[in-house]
C-alpha cells in the first residue's frame, strides 16, 4: 500500500530543533509519526527559506528531511 504524503513547511523544522518552544516535543513525536505512516516531502521555497537560517542550524534542518 502507498504511503499519504504530507508536506513540511519551514515552521515544522523550526520547532523541531528549538527545544524551548512549547510545541517542540508535540512536533518531534509528529516527525516520528510522519516516518512511520507517511511519505514527507517540502519544496523548493522552504528549502530557501531554510537557507537564512546560520549555516550549522541549515544543515540540521536540511537532515530531518532524509529522516
Amino acid at each position: 500500500m502507498r504511503k499519504q504524503k504530507i508536506y513540511l513547511e519551514s515552521t515544522m523544522f523550526n520547532y523541531y530543533l528549538d527545544e524551548d518552544r512549547d510545541a517542540h516535543k508535540a512536533t518531534v513525536e509528529l516527525f516520528n509519526s510522519i516516518a512511520e505512516k507517511y511519505e514527507a516531502y517540502t519544496s523548493v521555497y522552504v528549502i530557501a527559506e531554510l537557507q537564512k537560517a546560520s549555516p550549522e542550524k541549515y544543515r540540521k534542518m536540511v537532515a530531518l528531511i532524509a529522516i
